[in-house]
């Protein structure tokens, strides 16, 4: 688990969604305050300790993110163990709590929080906020000394870090093929094309004289994820212009099986193409002219300056 700001993933969002992130408001409230001391079973069943943070889970099925701190301070014995001042608290799943875990150090041993501690006293008998482990530290890459207050504060009660997530929020796992499209993808675009009337929605062309004609119409998914089988996310486009929606997609239709079919759709619908005036055809020939079939003298009737 790393700290980031994600300055690039914002971007992203921003362009694709056309929000402002800074100014738009999370559906994430607080989560609720829980102070809890974890039990051996406990530990198993409810709570989450991994390199991306340490989670609790509630009885309604709610992942909410704190840290773990053992409540008790004993100066003499911590100085006997050669231990810190005070205790830490742990928010990855650092050396030290790989240890514990070992040596089963849960059982009542350590309370999960998310808020902050403030109330243990330090050898003086001050009141003082506890500090953040120099394991955890080095292992989410934070090179300053941050108390639980400031943990709290900055990172668990930030929508950027804080990773609470009700179940109704947490995404459904999605079961994909080799490709990435939903195995019931075949269906969806099928239902898609047929309720576009088989008719490429970039150039117009329509292709749906007989079954073999809808093997050149293709659903193209517009955000380009291929799990988002929203309909205002598809789009019908013939062969030739789904292979210039954009580079990614021109590079893939150059590889010999994509490419093969798309010549095919060239030399067999070269007539209809030129007389729908598709915005792809004369660059398309102007580059790969020279692998239509010789028979098929296509670029014979190309305009000039074409």
């Amino acid at each position: 688990m790393e700290l980031y700001n994600f300055f690039a993933l914002k971007k992203l969002v921003e362009s694709l969604f056309d929000i402002d992130v800074d100014h738009y408001n999370s559906k994430f409230e607080p989560p609720p305050k829980i102070r809890i001391e974890i039990s051996g079973h406990e530990l198993d069943e409810k709570i989450e300790i991994s390199d991306d943070g340490i989670f609790y889970f509630d009885e309604n099925g709610n992942k909410i993110k704190g840290f773990l701190y053992i409540p008790i301070y004993d100066p003499i014995l911590w100085k006997s163990k050669g231990w810190n001042d005070m205790p830490r608290f742990h928010i990855t799943n650092c050396d030290v709590i790989m240890r514990q875990r070992l040596r089963r150090n849960f059982d009542g041993h350590y309370v999960f929080s998310n808020t902050a501690v403030t109330d243990l006293m330090d050898a003086n008998g001050i009141r003082k906020d506890i500090l953040l482990c120099g394991n955890c530290m080095n292992k989410v890459g934070l090179n300053k000394k941050i108390s639980s207050t400031t943990y709290v504060d900055e990172y668990l009660n930030n929508d950027e870090y804080g990773g609470n997530y009700t179940e109704e929020d947490l995404p459904e796992e999605i079961s994909v093929d080799q490709f990435g499209y939903t195995p019931n993808w075949d269906e969806v675009s099928k239902a898609y094309r047929i309720s576009k009337n088989f008719t490429c929605e970039s150039c117009g062309l329509k292709l749906n004289e007989n079954y073999f004609d809808g093997y050149f119409l293709e659903t193209h998914h517009i955000n380009g994820n291929k799990t988002d089988n929203n309909e205002d996310n598809l789009k019908c486009l013939c062969t030739l212009c789904h292979a210039y929606v954009d580079k990614n997609h021109l590079n893939n239709f150059k590889n010999s099986k994509n490419f093969k079919k798309l010549k095919t759709f060239v030399e067999l619908f070269y007539n209809k193409l030129v007389e729908i005036d598709n915005p792809h055809l004369y660059t398309f020939l102007n580059e790969f002219g020279q692998n239509i079939a010789p028979n098929k003298t296509l670029n014979r009737n190309l305009p000039r300056g074409a």
